[in-house]
């Protein structure tokens, strides 16, 4: 069962089987890659803040 904003969702699971892993492997080798490269992208863009200098644009442009 999933919840939705203003609903929940029923999944009907007809067969469950497990897959061997030369069929995955490639997709979980991927999986993991995308899981590291968004920690690392994570680790080194939260400590990224940006400021506005208005000194350095000038005053808003009118219309």
């Amino acid at each position: 069962m999933e919840k939705e904003p203003y609903s929940f969702v029923v999944y009907k699971v007809d067969a469950k089987w497990t897959l061997p892993e030369e069929r995955v492997r490639e997709e979980i080798s991927r999986e993991i890659v995308k899981q590291k490269l968004e920690t690392a992208l994570q680790s080194v863009t939260e400590g990224i803040r940006t400021d506005l200098n208005e000194n350095y644009f000038g005053p808003a442009a009118e219309q």
